[in-house]
């Protein structure tokens, strides 16, 4: 397994993986609550200046919501995720 040894010696291996535009737009939609409650706690909109815990929580926000779509992709082949209709 060749790149388990360059991943060791520190190489950037190319990335591979692809976003889809569409499930990041989902992620960020579903995301909009927990940023506009982190804002109003830390009593400012500015990301890099609130505490790295509420930084965290907003990223894995983000992160968690476009797995569910990326997830769902994968099972169904869809891409409706989140869609009412």
């Amino acid at each position: 397994m060749e790149h388990l040894s360059k991943i060791a010696q520190g190489e950037k291996l190319p990335r591979v993986a692809r976003l889809a535009e569409k499930g990041l737009r989902y992620a960020i939609t579903q995301t909009k609550d927990t940023y506009i409650e982190i804002a109003k706690q830390e009593k400012t909109h500015i990301i890099h200046k609130w505490d790295k815990n509420n930084r965290e929580r907003l990223f894995a926000s983000i992160i968690l919501n476009y797995l569910d779509f990326a997830n769902y992709q994968a099972e169904t082949g869809l891409s409706d995720f989140g869609e009412s209709g």
